[in-house]
């Protein structure tokens, strides 16, 4: 859904490239405030993950839960630009990346195996419980997105969720899924093609905020 922002921690653009590293404060806390930028979100100042010449990827404030819109204003360089009004939506799901087992990303140069569980991170997922300060780094004890999601294969094959709850290491707002890859596909049998499409979305009801990303299977 882009363009539209969930009330927890989907980019202001299309973040896909979260997991380069970005810079913290000495509180371990992602900065507000990166080359003299900033943005803000009704006057609530978003964590930045990083700041180029034409391209602010940002997290979208906790603190937007329950809003249907909210004004977005950039400040570079002592100047503050016009406020746009955007939607707010209590989830906006986005797939950032898909892991196989063996760390590399998937593709179809190096498509997943059988059986194999994907490591799956996702944003846009809304509130956590309890609820989780802006910007703050997820680790043991972080707490999980409240959304319940599902996991399917061509929108229609599940396979076992393992694990969902914060990525430790990621911001906050940023989920990790672990999703095992079914070893054949009922009533069919040995996977008969290549490629798939993988869709993660609420639950309830499912598919009501949902993403897609291409999945290789060999």
């Amino acid at each position: 859904m882009p363009g539209l922002l969930a009330g927890t921690n989907r980019a202001l653009t299309q973040a896909r490239s979260f997991l380069e590293a970005t810079q913290v404060t000495a509180g371990g806390t992602l900065e507000t405030t990166l080359a003299g930028t900033r943005v803000t979100f009704d006057g609530i100042p978003a964590p930045l993950i990083s700041v180029q010449a034409e391209q602010v990827v940002c997290m979208a404030p906790f603190g937007l839960a329950g809003r249907s819109t909210a004004p977005v204003q950039v400040e570079s360089g002592g100047s503050l630009s016009n406020a746009v009004r955007v939607p707010v939506t209590p989830t906006a799901v986005a797939i950032l990346a898909v892991v196989n087992q063996d760390g590399t990303a998937n593709s179809q140069d190096r498509p997943a195996a059988p059986g194999s569980v994907l490591t799956l991170y996702v944003a846009g997922l809304g509130p956590t419980d309890p609820p989780t300060a802006d910007g703050t780094i997820n680790g043991a004890g972080s707490a999980a997105p409240k959304a319940s999601v599902t996991v399917q294969i061509n929108g229609w094959l599940s396979g076992d969720i393992l694990y969902y709850g914060p990525a430790p290491g990621q911001p906050a707002g940023i989920a990790q899924i672990n999703f095992r890859i079914p070893e054949s596909i009922p009533g069919i049998g040995a996977w008969p093609a290549k490629q798939y499409f993988l869709v993660v979305g609420t639950a309830e009801p499912f598919p009501g905020d949902y993403d897609t990303a291409q999945l290789s299977i060999r």
